[in-house]
């Protein structure tokens, strides 16, 4: 293969990687089988270990911080994703039910309404 060829692979397939990255980062959607296909070849591309020494597809060093970056948004969203279910779901009572408070005790529109006790 001539070493013109060999750089437009390379210029495609980092061009894919900036495309991936792009499409984590403003959560594009995709199915979770294209998902995981997305994040095993960016962690191929980190993986400096997955690579010969002598191989003229290894990826450069450009690619390896954007696959990276790629990889760290991708980390973000889900921490951030896992926060905010979190955040929206009720409160677990240590014998696991949720505590679902359905009372109007503690509405002040209605405390005003009672007379003291």
């Amino acid at each position: 293969m001539s070493t013109e060829a060999g750089d437009q692979g390379e210029a495609s397939r980092k061009e894919y990687t900036r495309l991936e990255a792009r499409a984590i980062r403003e959560r594009w959607p995709m199915s979770a089988e294209v998902r995981v296909k997305v994040l095993k070849r960016l962690c191929k591309i980190v993986d400096d270990d997955a690579w010969d020494e002598d191989d003229w597809n290894k990826p450069g060093n450009r690619e390896v911080i954007s696959a990276a970056r790629a990889l760290i948004s991708a980390d973000k969203l889900n921490l951030e994703q896992a926060k905010f279910e979190h955040a929206t779901q009720p409160p677990e009572t240590p014998d696991g039910d949720y505590d679902l408070d359905l009372s109007q005790e503690n509405d002040p529109a209605q405390q005003a309404d009672r007379p003291p006790a």
